[in-house]
């Protein structure tokens, strides 16, 4: 994650998004300790 940080701000990027199933707390988790925080919530509907 650190390289991926480091390369994205290498090329002028000023903002990385993630996505996470809300269930996969683990993946949250890890993501928070790189100061990542929720933003935004997704819907879905599924018709079929």
């Amino acid at each position: 994650m650190d390289t991926a940080i480091a390369a994205a701000a290498e090329i002028g990027g000023n903002k990385l998004l993630l996505t996470a199933a809300a269930k996969n707390e683990v993946a949250r988790k890890f993501f928070e300790t790189f100061v990542f925080r929720a933003t935004m919530i997704e819907m879905t509907l599924n018709t079929i």
